[in-house]
């Protein structure tokens, strides 16, 4: 028979998950996925469960997720790109704009009505990248540097522009990762910043854009390095992890308080994978994120009069939900 406080401290459960999410053509790619679940221990400190972390590939994240349910889930990539590039691919979505009319955009994208980012996918990406490639050129001309979404320029360690060229590049992430965000909104998740409704009721599902390099300095962790098959880079991930799971023992961090459970079998499966470290990383990030909202969320912009109006470009732009205090780098 259940005693009253146990069906209590169930119905406080939540299942969080966290993915590392490739965009590489090789199936399966190196998308990862960890899940566990957050709930408080005896002493009522808030406690993370590490239970699963699997190389599922990019095609069967969605399915993967949408069987196990989880209500806050971070996703490691870019949801959105900068406004300078949504109003300039408003402006540009069809073949035949002129390269006339894509100059303008690019030398007034203020003026300009930026488009949603949620249906990115339906634009083939042969096209976006031809977009993306006049868009760079243009830049080039004027003068101007790789353009970056605010809360690219706010976290720390800066992250990149979903525009800057590597391999995959961060635009097919964000290109393929709109056709995922479309499906978890299909089935009941807000993607937040960009839907409305109350992300912090308790049977809420919500999905969040992170950045594991950016938890990890915020916990005052190695943030650099980790990645790789050498001994130092493994040295380091243990490190991280080991970091992780004395979090709540942290001084510097008393406002968090989170401590990490994860059993031996699948600390050695993040030791091994950096990708699957950093899946983890995200699912611990979604952890914070259902904690600690208000030190992650764009609403931090909002208790500054001076920053007001960044929380409206913060909406259009994306978010990345990270722990730690934004507003003192306004």
């Amino acid at each position: 028979m259940k005693t009253k406080e146990s069906q209590t401290a169930k119905e406080q459960e939540i299942e969080v998950a966290g993915v590392d999410y490739s965009a590489a053509s090789k199936d399966p790619n190196a998308t990862w996925l960890s899940l566990g679940t957050l709930s408080k221990d005896s002493k009522g400190l808030p406690t993370l469960g590490l239970g699963h972390i699997e190389n599922t590939g990019s095609i069967k994240i969605a399915a993967s997720l949408l069987k196990n349910k989880p209500i806050s889930v971070g996703f490691d990539f870019p949801f959105s790109t900068p406004k300078i590039f949504q109003a300039y691919l408003a402006q540009n979505s069809s073949p035949n704009t002129s390269q006339t009319s894509a100059q303008q955009a690019i030398q007034a994208p203020a003026k300009e009505k930026t488009q949603s980012q949620r249906y990115i996918h339906q634009i083939s990406f042969e096209h976006l990248v031809d977009i993306a490639d006049l868009f760079r050129t243009e830049s080039k001309r004027l003068g101007r540097k790789e353009p970056l979404r605010l809360t690219d320029s706010l976290v720390s360690p800066k992250a990149a522009s979903p525009l800057h060229l590597i391999n995959p590049g961060m635009l097919k992430m964000t290109w393929q990762g709109s056709a995922l965000l479309q499906e978890m909104q299909d089935n009941g998740y807000l993607i937040a910043p960009f839907d409305t409704g109350s992300s912090h009721c308790p049977n809420q599902k919500v999905v969040y854009e992170t950045y594991p390099s950016a938890i990890l300095k915020a916990l005052k962790l190695p943030y650099q390095k980790y990645k790789g098959k050498d001994s130092q880079a493994r040295e380091l991930r243990a490190e991280i992890v080991e970091g992780l799971t004395k979090l709540h023992t942290v001084k510097r961090l008393n406002w968090l308080g989170l401590k990490l459970v994860i059993k031996p079998s699948l600390r050695t499966v993040a030791l091994d994978d950096d990708n699957a470290l950093d899946s983890l990383i995200a699912a611990t990030g979604a952890a914070i994120t259902s904690l600690y909202p208000e030190r992650v969320s764009p609403h931090i912009l909002l208790t500054s009069p001076e920053h007001r109006h960044l929380f409206e470009e913060a909406l259009a732009e994306g978010w990345i939900y990270v722990p730690y205090p934004l507003i003192d780098k306004l």
